[in-house]
């Protein structure tokens, strides 16, 4: 029976992975490119002014496999359909100090999937309680994720920090939870 249900798991979980690799990326050591920016500028919405835009989520996706395990799918995944960038901000010379910018917006999204997943790694769930627990957290996360995205965004534009502070936090705060960089992760009942 676990062999079925490990079989199942794989298989949904490469099949769910190959269709989001043809529109998304899924969040990894190698870096963005500019021509994975694929999205229409915005030239009249809220990000008008903006040198470029990353569109990048959180997934947060659970099932239960049998009576005593919660399986979790935390991804980070960047959508080139969706990110944009003008093309004064690619002939300008400031262009890979911007592309180094998004990148952290990126790489912010994955830290908050490394934070998730550490958080359901030392938390207890109950039958009972499970499902009210997960949608508590996955909600307080994103909201966490939401305004740390903002607050660097404001940091940056307000030279309150400089983009160096802000990689050195992010890639220290990575490092220290590189073992929580799988995205799936198996969670039993209490």
């Amino acid at each position: 029976m676990k062999l079925l249900a490990a079989s199942l798991l794989l298989f949904l979980t490469c099949s769910f992975f190959v269709q989001q690799e043809h529109e998304q990326i899924l969040w990894s050591k190698k870096k963005l490119k500019w021509k994975n920016f694929k999205g229409t500028v915005d030239s009249t919405g809220p990000h008008a002014k903006a040198a470029a835009v990353t569109s990048s989520r959180l997934e947060q996706r659970y099932y239960m496999a049998d009576s005593n395990e919660i399986h979790f799918i935390i991804a980070a995944w960047f959508n080139p359909a969706r990110s944009w960038v003008k093309k004064a901000t690619l002939e300008s010379r400031n262009s890979n100090r911007v592309l180094d910018h998004e990148q952290h917006h990126f790489d912010m999204c994955e830290l908050y999937a490394r934070k998730i997943r550490q958080y359901l790694s030392n938390t207890t769930f109950t039958a009972a309680t499970y499902k009210m627990q997960i949608k508590d957290l996955f909600r307080k996360f994103h909201e966490d994720y939401r305004a740390e995205q903002g607050k660097y965004d404001n940091e940056l534009a307000n030279r309150k920090y400089t983009l160096e502070d802000w990689t050195s936090s992010i890639d220290d705060e990575m490092k220290a939870l590189s073992k929580y960089a799988d995205t799936l992760l198996v969670v039993k009942l209490q």
